[in-house]
């Protein structure tokens, strides 16, 4: 059983690379973010809501995953170079019962950014996660801007004049 799961799951992971590795993804019905309550690393409970007037990157993630992987970086230094900006970034773990290597991974690589764990796959199935990594780029009014499937470079020149020129929109 182990064997399939994990056949299963280099399948779909290997999938979301071929279909959406630094590709757009399909426009999304989706025009307002749906709000949710997850815990963080440290076990506190954090909602979308809370970062209401914010940019922000919501991004469903697995460490299992290359494509995951390969963001985080770029990711950390996005969240750097944002500081002191109504910029945020969350990002939504959905491995089941991992906290504790998510923890891990997280502290290992240093990565400061929010990351909140989805062990039920809850806020994934709401928002039709079907491939990761998947973001939602929401603006300050809290609407969906797009949704992007795939690892993407987010501090190349073009993501980095989009992510400015949402940051000094007016609310």
């Amino acid at each position: 059983m182990k064997k399939i799961f994990f056949l299963l799951t280099m399948v779909l992971c290997l999938a979301g690379i071929v279909l959406g590795m630094g590709e757009k993804g399909p426009s999304t019905s989706l025009k307002e973010p749906l709000d949710f309550t997850l815990s963080d690393l440290s076990g506190k409970p954090v909602k979308l809501s809370d970062y209401h007037g914010k940019v922000v990157m919501l991004n469903f993630w697995a460490s299992w995953c290359p494509p995951c992987r390969s963001e985080m970086p770029a990711m950390q230094k996005l969240n750097e170079k944002m500081a002191g900006k109504p910029f945020a970034i969350v990002a939504v773990n959905l491995e089941k019962g991992a906290g504790d290597a998510v923890r891990k991974f997280i502290a290992k690589n240093g990565y400061t950014f929010k990351v909140l764990l989805d062990d039920k796959g809850e806020v994934a199935a709401r928002y039709s996660i079907y491939s990761i990594p998947t973001t939602f780029i929401i603006d300050k009014k809290g609407k969906v801007v797009d949704k992007l499937i795939g690892a993407r470079d987010w501090l190349s020149d073009d993501y980095l004049k989009a992510w400015s020129k949402l940051v000094e929109q007016e609310e």
